[in-house]
C-alpha cells in the first residue's frame, strides 16, 4: 500500500487521474506491476484504523473497498509519486510509482 504524494505530469493528465479518484493523499494498492501497471484506489471506512495488518493482504484494515482500479502506462506510472506504507502504518520517503 502507498499514499500518493504528488502527480508529476502535465496538468491535463493529472486532472484525468484525479477525476478517476487517483489524486494526492489517496491510498492505493499495487494490483499488478508491469505494462500496464494496475492500481486500486482504496476507500477509507469512517472511523477505521489507519494501519494495515499486512501489505500482502487483499483487504487492508481501515479500508472498506477498492473504489476503482486504474491501468497506467509505464511512463505515466513513473510520474505518480507515492509514499509506501508498511504494516505498522509508518511511511517511507517518496518514490516514483511503477
Amino acid at each position: 500500500m502507498a499514499i500518493v504524494d504528488s502527480l508529476d505530469m502535465e496538468a491535463a493528465d493529472a486532472a484525468l487521474l484525479r477525476a478517476m479518484g487517483l489524486g494526492c493523499s489517496c491510498h492505493v494498492k499495487l494490483c499488478r506491476a508491469g505494462h500496464p501497471c494496475i492500481v486500486a484506489v482504496l476507500t477509507e471506512m469512517a472511523g477505521a484504523q489507519e494501519t494495515c495488518e499486512s501489505v500482502h493482504e487483499s483487504r487492508a484494515v481501515g479500508f472498506s473497498s477498492c473504489s476503482s482500479r486504474i491501468g497506467l502506462a509505464q511512463e505515466l506510472a513513473k510520474r505518480v509519486m507515492v509514499r509506501l506504507v508498511d504494516s505498522t502504518g509508518q511511511s517511507a520517503p517518496s518514490t516514483p510509482g511503477q
